[in-house]
């Protein structure tokens, strides 16, 4: 499939480790990156227990206050202080109660095996992360923010971001401006099926897939093939008609998932991305929920 420059730049954000530290010092886990204080959030470090930090309420009772947690979905590798040891790259999301939710990149050295935040640079409010890769001591941050004419709660403008190390401080290093959300950058990948719902996972042994190509999606609904048109006129928008399919007679589990997935497909509403998977929000029975994509590397 051809695939223009920008879609061969997201097909390659991914969110693994690169490659086996030649020091042989495993790089920060997860759970250790959950466990640090991190600087340049607030005045003083915020110390993450599990993953998360909570200052005192603004007010006394209150329910505002100081709140910091660790995306432990998105997570890269790479020797981000050139000592020969692999480092971390993690996001974090900071809220103190209102609608703005403040993402940071951090960067975390496993220095003489006593992790420690390097530095942390904040991103922007409500941005929405479509992948995020470590190569060379940088990290490469691509996502959708909010134009200077754009409300911060629908973000359109695709923008790529170079961060690393300057005199000792975490900044951003370049910028490039990608354009405008379409659904054009829904092409160039396989999607998975992760999760039919937020808080519902597919079930082990079910492959579902979406490739999106032009104004079709197709794939495999998890038994039989399918294909359906796509429409999407705006940003976010996205409809998607009745699906089409093979015939193929399936065990239980793969079609009773086949059709949920497929009448979740027909009534979708929007699309967009969060912390590197695509999010295809649908509304059946008066109950709105998400369908969570990962992406693959199209064949």
């Amino acid at each position: 499939m051809h695939r223009n420059p920008l879609q061969h730049l997201l097909a390659t954000l991914v969110t693994a480790c690169i490659g086996a530290p030649a020091s042989g010092i495993a790089a920060p886990s997860v759970e250790t990156t959950g466990n640090i204080p991190y600087s340049g959030i607030y005045d003083a470090p915020a110390q993450l227990l599990d993953g998360v930090y909570e200052d005192e309420p603004f007010v006394p009772e209150g329910a505002a206050r100081p709140r910091v947690e660790l995306l432990a979905d998105l997570y890269a590798t790479g020797d981000i202080d050139g000592d020969g040891v692999e480092d971390a790259w993690v996001l974090l999301n900071e809220n103190a109660g209102g609608t703005g939710q403040i993402l940071y990149l951090a960067a975390v050295s496993e220095a003489s095996g006593h992790p420690r935040n390097l530095g942390t640079i904040a991103i922007g409010d409500r941005v929405k992360v479509m992948g995020l890769e470590a190569e060379d001591g940088r990290a490469t941050l691509t996502y959708v923010a909010a134009g200077p004419d754009e409300p911060a709660c629908c973000p359109t403008q695709m923008i790529s971001g170079v961060y690393g190390l300057e005199d000792g401080t975490l900044a951003e290093l370049s910028r490039e401006e990608l354009g405008t959300l379409t659904p054009d950058h829904l092409q160039g990948a396989t999607w998975r099926l992760d999760r039919f719902a937020w808080s519902e996972p597919v079930s082990e042994g079910i492959s579902i897939t979406a490739v999106f190509e032009g104004d079709r999606v197709s794939g495999s609904a998890g038994c039989n093939s399918y294909f359906a048109t796509v429409s999407a006129p705006t940003p976010y928008d996205l409809t998607i008609g009745p699906a089409g399919t093979t015939r193929m007679a399936c065990p239980a589990p793969q079609a009773a998932a086949e059709d949920r997935y497929l009448q979740a497909l027909e009534n979708s509403t929007q699309y967009s991305f969060v912390l590197g998977k695509l999010a295809i929000s649908y509304r059946l029975d008066e109950v709105h929920e998400t369908l969570m994509f990962e992406r693959m590397e199209a064949d």
